[in-house]
């Protein structure tokens, strides 16, 4: 019979619940489903594997350095029929979790079906969100899935697998060579390749063989070879199985929410607030751009402190020929402030916020320009991690020509609260993971570090701000 890309149709039908028209090319895996399967057969089938002695030895716990389906738990009932092709897949949510630090995320799903010669095989599918996507999610899974899906043939060998960012494929993962003998652990040479736009690519190591692999900006096709570190006898981390659908149930979210402390400041329409600017001529006009830093922890890098998580402002003033000046101080939030992300919001930051360092940098007419009109723009996302009040004013002062030091570090975030309330509630002694972020700390040490005229370690206060102009 003809072979075809099962794991073609599975990465589909494992996102299809996420983005229906995905458009999903995958690497090849030699594997055969051209024959139909009832739930029944997988049944009768299970229980003959169940009978054997091999079974029952693995099951009653007895050390073994190979994988066997003993190890898995799942719920048969609940398996759910996929199409592929001229036979059909089925499919259940089973157990096991990636473990990174203190967070367990991540889910197993084992689908069952014939290959050519009529038997009964199964393969593992893990689906691995990015830890800063799962953060972010609070553990959902939706249509913008970022992450990789590995496969597993019935020894738990990765035989391929894609990495996917925003729900599309940017890189095939396939394995290369074959397992090396060891008492502690077996390791596999595996190749990544990747297909998109640039020139960098990390990966990390987790738990159970399972490994985080980020690509960025490929301009051709490129292929690296890494080394999986697989377990030699399978972990006993009993998740519970079941789930329908092709994507199935991932586990709840056991993250408690993040509660960044609200501000006081309002929130305000950017556009009328830069217009302002308008009422004064460029001619003869001086632009002054301050970035205002207040450090979670004062001199240090540290993500919370006396001062919560700390905060990133920028004060703009426009001095016309005639003396006439306005200043406007803005500050990014988020409009959720128990979310990870949620729809940003531009503040008026005048009167209220006390700083620790500053850098005031004088611009040009149209470098001005340039930073009012960046924050009057849509407001972007706000993302603990990824675009949040540091990264905000990071980047409206790029298109000013003007570059900060890095501002991003490991924000260590707990993952017990004391008490529902703010950030400073949390037991910082419990379990946490450290999370690459933009950080106020790291921004305001990065410019302590400069010693550079334009740099202030002064302690301060923003001045109130013009307001609007209609």
């Amino acid at each position: 019979m003809k072979k075809i890309l099962l794991v073609s149709a599975l990465v589909y039908l494992l996102l299809s619940a996420c983005k229906k028209d995905a458009s999903l090319e995958v690497k090849q895996v030699e594997t055969t489903a051209t024959e139909r399967i009832t739930k029944e057969e997988v049944k009768d089938w299970y229980d003959t594997v169940k009978s054997s002695n091999s079974y029952k030895k693995e099951s009653a716990g007895s050390t073994n350095e190979h994988f066997s389906i003993s190890q898995l738990k799942f719920d048969l009932d609940s398996l759910s029929s996929v199409k592929s092709q001229g036979g059909n897949i089925l499919m259940t949510n089973t157990n096991g979790r990636v473990k990174k630090e203190s967070l367990s995320y991540g889910y197993r799903r084992i689908s069952f079906y014939k290959n050519e010669a009529g038997e009964i095989k199964f393969r593992i599918y893990e689906i691995v969100p990015d830890i800063k996507y799962y953060l972010s999610k609070r553990g959902k899974i939706e249509n913008d899935f970022t992450g990789n899906i590995l496969i597993f043939d019935e020894n738990y060998k990765l035989i391929g697998g894609n990495r996917l960012v925003n729900n599309k494929v940017v890189a095939g993962i396939r394995p290369m060579g074959q397992p090396e003998s060891g008492a502690a652990k077996k390791v596999t040479m595996s190749s990544i390749t990747a297909c998109s736009s640039g020139s960098d690519v990390s990966v990390s190591y987790g738990e159970n063989g399972m490994y985080e692999v980020h690509y960025y900006y490929y301009s051709t096709c490129s292929t690296v070879a890494i080394q999986d570190e697989m377990p030699s006898t399978f972990p006993s981390d009993m998740g519970g199985g079941g789930g329908g659908g092709a994507i199935g149930t991932p586990p709840a979210a056991d993250i408690p929410p993040v509660v960044i402390p609200p501000t006081p400041s309002p929130k305000i329409d950017p556009k009328k607030f830069m217009d302002c600017f308008g009422t004064i001529s460029d001619d003869g006009a001086k632009f002054e751009v301050k970035v205002l830093v207040q450090q979670a922890e004062p001199g240090s890098t540290y993500g919370y402190g006396q001062n919560s998580v700390g905060h990133t402002a920028l004060q703009l003033t426009k001095t016309g020929a005639d003396g006439q000046s306005i200043t406007q101080v803005v500050g990014f939030y988020p409009s959720d402030h128990s979310s990870f992300q949620s729809p940003g919001e531009v503040h008026d930051n005048g009167d209220l916020m006390d700083y620790n360092i500053s850098g005031t940098y004088q611009l040009d007419a149209q470098s001005f320009r340039n930073v009012k009109n960046y924050i009057s723009e849509p407001t972007p996302m706000y993302n603990l991690f990824d675009f949040n009040c540091t990264s905000f004013a990071y980047n409206a002062m790029l298109t000013g020509g003007v570059t900060l030091p890095s501002a991003t570090g490991y924000l260590k975030l707990p993952l017990v609260p004391n008490t529902a309330g703010a950030l400073m509630t949390y037991a910082f002694d419990g379990p946490s993971i450290m999370v690459p972020a933009d950080m106020p700390g790291v921004l305001g040490e990065g410019m302590r570090q400069q010693n550079s005229p334009n740099v202030s370690t002064a302690d301060g206060a923003a001045p109130a701000s013009h307001g609007p102009c209609n």
